[in-house]
């Protein structure tokens, strides 16, 4: 069907002797839409996942302890399957598998990430895999775009546009945050703020995140209260905090790369069994603190309103 549409647009282009840049910025609405609605489905499979795996530990209540460790690991693997048998690029957070792409693949992935990704990640959120969807929406989206505009044919750098696009649209989407979604596809996924690739950007941007908010709502990500500087000393606290905050943000980052290449060296444990173990233990930390498990929404929400405890804050 989106191949007909690209057809027919493809020729009443070169019929009514549109410019190219209009044409270009309909094909960037085109994948707004397409990546918004893709997202309503991201979401709604991550809902269903999470009601199936709930429903299997509902029904067998008499072994709830085991099935809180076991849940996250036979998530694991079935998506570890879905890596291995459909699609290897899935695995990993999403973003440097893009980056990858538009770096050294002239912005080319594959069309079947686009249902892959969801595919893996619902199975992995579902079952109480600690994930978010920022990466695999990102993903979701600038495959979108390069599918478009691979069966368009247009040229790489066009490619590349129309990728960023999608990963803007994603963002949108999914957030309901267009501005954020442009800010990060210009800074991140192209590594340039220009007018070349604005325009395009924001349409697709606003065109997704009208869908979505069309279906979902208009209900922001999370409710931040109102913040007032009862007195200029305070400074010296967000001082600190912009100071702390690379800090531990490298941290993290190292940890997880570091995590990422222990499991890349297993190599008595085939591919498909290594996100079983990641949720094996990933189920015996929840035992103890269950906030480990999930996208982690509603731990932000609780430190944006200050009712976060420090412990908490630290283990997680």
């Amino acid at each position: 069907m989106v191949q007909s549409v690209l057809r027919s647009l493809q020729q009443w282009f070169q019929r009514w002797r549109i410019p190219e840049n209009v044409g270009f910025s309909l094909t960037a609405i085109l994948v707004g839409l397409l990546t918004g609605g893709m997202s309503l489905g991201f979401v709604w499979a991550i809902a269903l996942a999470r009601r199936l795996f709930s429903w299997v530990q509902s029904t067998t209540g008499a072994i709830t302890p085991v099935l809180a460790i076991v849940t996250p690991a036979l998530g694991g693997l079935l998506a570890g399957l879905v890596i291995r048998y459909v699609a290897p690029e899935v695995r990993g957070g999403g973003i440097p598998e893009v980056l990858r792409a538009i770096a050294r693949h002239g912005s080319r992935i594959r069309a079947r990430v686009v249902w892959a990704r969801p595919l893996a990640t619902a199975l992995c959120i579902g079952s109480g895999g600690s994930a978010g969807r920022v990466g695999p929406i990102v993903q979701i989206g600038a495959a979108l775009g390069s599918w478009v505009g691979q069966r368009a044919r247009l040229t790489d750098e066009r490619t590349r546009n129309l990728a960023a696009c999608g990963a803007a649209a994603g963002i949108a989407a999914t957030f309901n945050a267009p501005i954020a979604g442009v800010i990060f596809a210009l800074e991140v996924i192209l590594g340039e703020f220009t007018e070349t690739y604005f325009a395009t950007i924001v349409i697709s941007a606003v065109s997704a995140s009208v869908l979505s908010r069309s279906v979902l709502g208009s209900t922001v990500a999370f409710l931040v209260p109102e913040y007032a500087l009862a007195q200029p000393a305070e400074i010296v606290l967000f001082l600190l905090l912009g100071t702390l905050t690379p800090g531990i943000a490298w941290l993290f980052t190292s940890m997880l790369y570091a995590a990422g290449d222990r499991f890349t060296h297993l190599k008595r444990i085939p591919e498909i069994w290594k996100p079983a173990l990641g949720g094996l233990v990933l189920g015996g930390l929840g035992l103890g603190a269950p906030q480990v498990l999930g996208i982690g929404f509603d731990q932000i929400e609780a430190a944006l309103q200050g009712t976060l405890a420090l412990p908490l804050m630290t283990l997680l």
